[in-house]
């Protein structure tokens, strides 16, 4: 059985059950010390739980499907408001002097507002509605239950001292109780709305909030067992609310962005006033913090290409794939559907997550493209210029001398970013919409490329102006190259253009061994085709190798449908692909791309090299032209990407869909000639 298989099973965490352990010792252990400290803690607690509910839901407002979590959202921030004040009106806080009955009658209120909005969630299900008009609906309620106790003194006397509780407030709970009684059977009525987990943990805390219901129907005394034990079963259900619809329905964290940036931004701005101040009385110290402070824009580059690399990968090893495995679910939820409405509603589902993964996969390509770091320098410059092209019209050749690749990453980064910033001057001042980038080697370790135009050239203050602008123009290229000890040329004049020569050191690496060209079938054996000998009953082994578990398994859900595929095995990195095959011996190896350990280009080299016969499927959630032939090179059949259609995978693993990806692949990636790229 595994972990997710165990936890559908049992909603809750060994961390969250750790987590209540620990709470409910400590209130405890409180109530040995004072019973009034033990209750400020408790409803403290609850309080805070209502109100991180609140801010989940309210600010995800505009993301959510239905109302029903919106509605218990709104709710939870008036609940725990008037659970505060309760708290605040206890005997002995010392903050209102009206006794017992003023605590007791905030309780009642706030437990009024709790259970209409558990009778009246599950009605807003399939429901939307105006979050502005409810929150105003239970601003008036909660101002008219205070007003009821604080002003106009019509609510009725929940305690009276030595008596003890009143009819009224017996009866109150008990109708509470029966209301979120009909609350729950409405929600299990419209269970299949609902994750499974969040379900059983809503029915937990129901169930706890009517336990503890009861038990404050019992007591005569406000510090007494009775009542004690009710706000241990309150604290426990507040708890299950918040794992509930926080952490496991709506989890999502969120980290401060280029946080590093920012810090880097206020070192500059502290080293630029120390550095003025001091300028006039020691020439020596400010050149010295000159050269500090160029070396600090170049780290503030880079560390901003960094941030930007790991926002992307971010998006494209989180988010994408969870957006990608919750469409393989709406799916499979599809596929087993009962009639054409529940279909159509879950088309929808498909089409917007279509949309999410498109927005998404866009912002990671405007962030860092991928290619830039899988691929190499010409792969990427050839996306820079199928860009340019898209976006600004301008028709960019790129020509790249064999072996001309940068050396390090950093160094590719830069160089990259450089040419694009020639190009959008290109596009915004030479008057042209063509360009030419030549990448070339001068000498051993010496790297020269050379952007140019036909426009009308530069100004010739055009660098002077440039450095007084912010951002990554002329005059950050000529810093960052003296730097790594290269130089910048500009030639321009107005009636032959512009060109720029970007000269840099870069050592040429060590030959890896690995072979360059693309490794041809080799005679290996492949499935027969699904439109000519295929036959159903031959069945087809397949091992899955990607490192997002939810989405491997929920590919293997699907694939595991046909009758003529057997998912022999799951890899989540590429070594253990290579491992897992030898021992199983699959006919067809579903790859993804972008793997910890060893990736999916290398692991191809390596499989292929091992086991000829075996057919591998590129799967990647990149665009067909940046990765693809990367792929097709290292020996894969096809390549496709992981939103497209589930049919088309099944054919292509059953060797009927091989030729039009490899064709179109190649001639995304054909040129003039075999060093240049248009």
């Amino acid at each position: 059985m595994t972990q997710e298989t165990r936890h559908r099973h049992w909603p809750l965490r060994r961390s969250s059950l750790l987590v209540i352990s620990v709470v409910l010792v400590g209130v405890l252990l409180a109530r040995c010390h004072n019973y009034l400290l033990f209750h400020s803690l408790a409803e403290l607690f609850s309080i805070a739980l209502t109100f991180g509910v609140f801010t989940v839901f309210w600010n995800a407002r505009r993301f959510l499907d239905n109302g029903f979590f919106l509605l218990i959202g709104i709710a939870s921030l008036f609940v725990g408001f008037v659970d505060l004040l309760h708290t605040l009106a206890y005997d002995q806080m010392g903050v209102f002097d009206a006794g017992p009955n003023l605590a007791t009658q905030l309780w009642l209120a706030g437990r009024f507002i709790q259970a209409s909005t558990f009778l009246a969630a599950p009605l807003f299900l399939r429901q939307h509605f105006d979050a502005r008009l409810i929150f105003a609906v239970y601003a008036i309620t909660a101002a008219a239950l205070l007003a009821s106790i604080f002003a106009w003194e019509i609510f009725p006397t929940c305690f009276v001292a030595g008596e003890g509780l009143t009819t009224f407030k017996i009866a109150s709970e008990y109708a509470i109780g029966l209301v979120m009684a009909v609350g729950l059977a409405l929600l299990a009525a419209r269970r299949e709305d609902l994750d499974i987990d969040v379900f059983r943990l809503l029915g937990l805390t129901i169930g706890a909030t009517i336990a503890s219901e009861i038990a404050f129907t019992i007591y005569d005394d406000v510090t007494g067992m009775a009542n004690l034990i009710g706000h241990l079963l309150k604290l426990l259900a507040s708890y299950l609310m918040y794992v509930a619809f926080v952490e496991v329905g709506l989890t999502s964290p969120y980290s401060v962005l280029f946080r590093n940036l920012r810090e880097s931004e206020r070192e500059l701005r502290e080293i630029n006033e120390t550095l003025e101040e001091r300028v006039a009385e020691r020439t020596l110290v400010a050149e010295r913090r000159a050269r500090q402070l160029r070396a600090l824009a170049s780290e503030l580059t880079l560390t901003e290409q960094r941030e930007r690399r790991r926002l992307a990968q971010t998006l494209h090893d989180h988010l994408q794939q969870l957006l990608v495995a919750a469409k393989l679910k709406v799916g499979i939820l599809a596929k087993r559907a009962a009639d054409q409405k529940q279909r159509d509603r879950l088309g929808r589902v498909g089409q917007l997550l279509d949309e999410s993964i498109d927005v998404s996969r866009s912002l990671t390509v405007e962030l860092s493209p991928p290619v830039l770091y899988d691929a190499g320098f010409g792969a990427a410059l050839d996306w820079l210029a199928r860009r340019m092209q898209e976006k600004h019209g301008c028709g960019v050749t790129v020509r790249m001398e064999a072996g001309a690749e940068p050396a390090t990453e950093d160094l590719r980064v830069f160089l990259f970013d450089a040419v694009r910033e020639l190009l959008f001057n290109v596009v915004k001042h030479a008057g042209t919409r063509k360009a030419t980038v030549r990448v070339a080697l001068a000498g051993d370790e010496t790297l020269r490329v050379t952007v140019e135009d036909e426009g009308v050239g530069l100004a010739d203050d055009a660098l002077q102006r440039d450095a007084q602008n912010p951002g990554f123009g002329l005059f950050s290229i000529r810093e960052r190259l003296a730097l790594l000890g290269g130089r910048m040329e500009i030639d321009s004049a107005g009636d032959r253009g512009t060109r720029v020569i970007l000269t840099v050191k870069s050592p040429r690496p060590a030959p890896s061994g690995r072979a360059e060209g693309r490794q041809g079938d080799g005679g290996r054996k492949r499935p027969a085709a699904a439109g000519d000998d295929f036959r159903p009953h031959e069945v087809l082994r397949v091992l899955l190798a990607d490192d997002h578990p939810m989405f491997r398994r929920g590919l293997a859900n699907l694939l595991g449908e046909y009758p003529d595929l057997e998912i022999v095995g799951e890899a989540g990195d590429g070594q253990a692909a290579i491992q897992l095959a030898e021992q199983v011996k699959p006919d067809v190896v579903v790859m993804d791309v972008v793997m910890p350990q060893m990736n999916g280009l290398e692991a191809t080299r390596r499989l292929l090299q091992a086991m000829p016969a075996v057919r591998v499927i590129a799967l990647s959630m990149y665009e067909e032209g940046d990765m693809a032939q990367a792929m097709l090179d290292a020996g894969a059949a096809t390549y496709l990407r992981k939103d497209g259609s589930l049919e088309r995978l099944v054919a292509a693993i059953r060797g009927a869909d091989q030729a039009a990806p490899l064709d179109a692949a190649r001639r995304r990636s054909a040129g003039p000639g075999p060093t240049e790229r248009p």
